[in-house]
């Protein structure tokens, strides 16, 4: 086994298919906001607002590849837009299997409805399915870069199954 890298809108379901897949192989979790915030002492949102999209995008590519450089063996749950910034999609795709979970804006409204206040950047969006259709939009072609792609609706445990017995 190698490293795992889960990707996808926020609410597409990483963080939950990382541990079942954790369960499933016995491999360890790396949860790259929570890496973040232990690096910095602080939250997502304090870190996002101390130090704008682009610092913040900066501390997460530097917890990228210090997951990627220490964690021969782990599956890695990565923000929503760590694919889409510097060279991240390259380093995941040359250090890893990359399994981007595709989902439909109505489930993420659905996933995501009751943690807007836990989403720096849903934050005062007035139409956020509005907001989320334009940031798919814009992600859609590096997430797609991935090595496979997953229908986040309809995933299960024998999809993870059938990719890693061919990595």
């Amino acid at each position: 086994m190698s490293l795992i890298y889960l990707i996808g809108m926020p609410g597409a379901g990483k963080s939950y298919w990382a541990q079942e897949v954790s369960r499933q192989y016995a491999i360890p979790v790396v949860d790259m906001d929570e890496c973040l915030e232990h690096q910095e002492g602080n939250t997502i949102a304090a870190i996002f607002e101390q130090y704008g999209a682009i610092g913040f995008r900066e501390k997460e590519r530097n917890v990228l590849a210090r997951i990627a450089a220490d964690n021969p063996n782990a599956v890695v749950a990565c923000g929503g837009g760590t694919p889409c910034y510097f060279n991240n999609m390259d380093l995941m795709l040359q250090s890893g299997t990359v399994i981007y979970l595709r989902v439909s804006i109505e489930t993420l409204i659905d996933h995501l409805q009751h943690e807007v206040h836990l989403r720096p950047m849903l934050a005062g969006k007035k139409d956020v399915q509005a907001f989320l259709t334009d940031l798919l939009a814009e992600r859609a072609p590096f997430y797609e870069r991935a090595h496979h792609i997953l229908n986040a609706d309809k995933v299960s445990i024998a999809n993870f199954t059938q990719i890693l017995h061919h990595v």
